[in-house]
């Protein structure tokens, strides 16, 4: 389990092995609504490093954490395997949306996806697992009518049928 914090990294540092941290502490003070976040200012904790602090006076008052075990927005993309996954999941989510512009059905980034594209310089969050995309019944079901064949049961058949290889794999979840 991690944290997401929203911070802003101060150069001192708490012992000796914190000094070769890329960011030795970690400052984290309360931003009410902010409409971007810098990634320099982002960084994934583990839980344990919110544990060791006393978080009662936040965010009336900022908080000093020890982020020696923090990763800033560089070193999780320098994960080569981190990276390569960001690389896939782009990929997955501009052909679905080839595949559904087919079927004359707009999608939308919606939840994590839509916040990271707004927040993170038109991209996804950089610890994010998953794509989210939105899509209107109505336009599913004219989609559906139009070229759903006798072999797709629901539109996520359809849209699967579509995609390029089985290495995609198209599920919906119904919501509203």
């Amino acid at each position: 389990m991690y944290l997401y914090l929203l911070v802003m990294v101060s150069h001192s540092a708490w012992s000796v092995e914190s000094m070769f941290s890329p960011h030795p502490f970690i400052r984290v003070v309360a931003d009410g609504a902010p409409e971007t976040a810098a990634l320099d200012n982002l960084f994934l904790c583990p839980s344990m490093v919110k544990d060791e602090v006393d978080m009662s006076n936040w965010p009336m008052q900022e908080v000093t954490i020890n982020g020696t075990l923090c990763m800033n927005h560089e070193e999780i993309l320098a994960m080569e395997t981190r990276s390569k996954f960001l690389e896939c999941m782009t990929e997955v989510v501009n052909t679905t949306t080839h595949v559904l512009h087919d079927l004359s059905i707009d999608a939308s980034l919606s939840d994590g996806s839509l916040l990271g594209w707004y927040r993170h310089s038109k991209t996804f969050i950089p610890w994010d697992v998953d794509a989210d995309m939105t899509l209107l019944k109505e336009e599913c079901r004219d989609a559906f009518e139009k070229h759903g064949g006798p072999e797709q049961k629901n539109m996520a058949e359809l849209i699967q049928s579509r995609l390029p290889d089985q290495g995609y794999r198209a599920t919906a979840v119904k919501a509203g």
